[in-house]
């Protein structure tokens, strides 16, 4: 999330001379980090947890991947990931409920 949440501030960044991974790796270098890294957590969570907890996850990699295409985005779907993390946290909330009940 860092890594993402840096993408839209690489040219301030870079303007005031900062070394940062994001402007190391550029926004399609930093966007392909996190969509590998954030699979590597959706894997881990369905082989870990099983494949609720999993589903969720993968909005995660494939909000870094659809951005990744559309770069002109970066700002604008920074702004819509506490919301996506709310839903994300939500369903959680109602599958970890599920199975407690069941």
């Amino acid at each position: 999330m860092h890594l993402f949440s840096a993408v839209p501030d690489i040219e301030a960044d870079r303007a005031a001379g900062l070394a940062t991974s994001a402007t190391v790796l550029g926004t399609r270098g930093s966007l392909a980090v996190c969509a590998v890294l954030w699979s590597m957590s959706c894997y881990a969570a369905w082989a870990l947890v099983g494949i609720p907890v999993a589903l969720p996850a993968a909005m995660y990699p494939s909000a870094a991947v659809a951005v990744a295409f559309r770069p002109d985005h970066v700002a604008r779907a920074y702004w819509y990931f506490p919301a996506l993390n709310a839903l994300a946290g939500f369903v959680l909330f109602v599958v970890a409920a599920a199975a407690l009940v069941a």
